[in-house]
């Protein structure tokens, strides 16, 4: 036994089909001139240093590292005290997003959750200082990368 189903076709010619797509509004018209940013990319953002390292995994972890260690170092304490801070009821920690731009470019610097005034300005300047990097890529195109890291201070 042979089931046959049938189903309408609904069959537009290539001139309605260019019809409907104009009728859409372009990402240029809708003022979207930007690229898109990602937060996950089939290769991260490489740190200088970090781009001899062979394992994908590796040079992850070298760039975490890296990023890390380049905040801690360039980062100026302000003078705030930690009982100051606590008193007035903040925290010591500041969680900032950035972006690496397709040109390896540190950009786009926004606290997410911010601290003491003095301590989000502090934290912003020594993210803003980042080396340019290796970009992201996804299916070997340079893209923009979204980061996002805590930075704790260390006060007295």
């Amino acid at each position: 036994m042979t089931l046959i189903i049938a189903f309408p076709i609904n069959i537009l010619s290539a001139q309605s089909v260019d019809e409907i797509k104009e009728s859409f509004p372009s990402r240029k018209s809708m003022g979207i001139t930007e690229e898109p940013i990602y937060t996950r990319a089939e290769r991260m953002p490489i740190y200088p240093g970090c781009e001899s390292i062979t394992t994908i995994s590796d040079q992850e972890k070298c760039t975490e590292s890296g990023i890390i260690n380049f905040i801690l170092e360039n980062l100026i304490n302000p003078t705030i005290t930690k009982d100051e801070l606590y008193s007035q009821g903040f925290s010591t920690k500041v969680f900032l997003t950035f972006v690496i731009s397709k040109d390896g470019e540190v950009n786009s610097v926004e606290i997410i959750k911010g601290a003491h005034p003095k301590l989000n300005k502090a934290a912003k300047e020594s993210v803003g200082k980042l080396p340019k990097m290796i970009p992201g890529t996804q299916g070997g195109i340079p893209i923009n990368i979204k980061l996002t890291y805590p930075v704790q201070f260390h006060l007295k």
